[in-house]
């Protein structure tokens, strides 16, 4: 039987942008705001941000915790976030185990 690869060295770990902690909540200060109808500079709404709704984070914000979840569809963990407790608390480092899917990162 082969041995896991542990999760915070595998290829099928990624930072999942959306459950990740920012200094600034999500397009409020962003300066991309044309077509927007809300009025404010910069767009408090987000609705004319080309970033808003995707997996691109806008430029003006800073990561303060980075939360990682696993992206291989065939492993149990498959979208599960890698770096919180069961009791939902985030956690710096990812400790599980990892999977029989796992692969190891170049480099790692």
């Amino acid at each position: 039987m082969a041995k896991n690869i542990r999760c915070a060295v595998c290829r099928y770990t990624a930072v999942d942008k959306n459950a990740s902690g920012y200094t600034k909540k999500h397009c409020k200060d962003c300066e991309l705001d044309s077509g927007c109808t809300c009025g404010k500079k910069p767009c408090e709404c987000g609705k004319g941000c080309e970033n808003k709704g995707t997996d691109i984070v806008c430029p003006k914000q800073e990561l303060k915790w980075a939360a990682y979840r696993c992206i291989c569809k065939d492993s149990d963990y498959f979208k599960a976030l890698l770096n919180v407790s069961e009791s939902g608390s985030k956690q710096e480092g990812i400790s599980w185990s990892g999977c029989e899917f796992g692969e190891r990162r170049r480099g790692s």
